[in-house]
């Protein structure tokens, strides 16, 4: 799983990158943003999503806020033109960049 870090004061621009997933690979589409979630593991900060957006293969997102020393689990789910659920996930740190 992948560990990403932001500074507290930051809006960064996220993404989930489903390409190499056999039902894209295999000519499927990602079509809808089924959901998208933040579990703070250690720390008391709050993070803040904005709204995931579809762009080719990827479900892109902001991710605002937290406090130095969080660490957040961030999951994401997503439906294709075939019909399947994918998931993503991955794990954000919150520090001095």
């Amino acid at each position: 799983m992948t560990t990403l870090s932001k500074h507290p004061e930051e809006t960064r621009l996220y993404a989930f990158d489903f390409s190499e997933q056999k039902e894209i690979t295999a000519g499927q589409t990602l079509v809808s943003a089924l959901a998208l979630s933040a579990t703070r593991l250690e720390g008391s900060g709050v993070l803040t999503l904005g709204a995931p957006t579809i762009n080719g293969t990827r479900l892109d997102f902001t991710v605002a806020g937290g406090a130095l020393g969080d660490k957040f689990e961030l999951l994401c789910t997503v439906s294709t033109s075939g019909g399947a659920t994918l998931a993503g996930a991955g794990r954000l740190k919150i520090e001095r960049v």
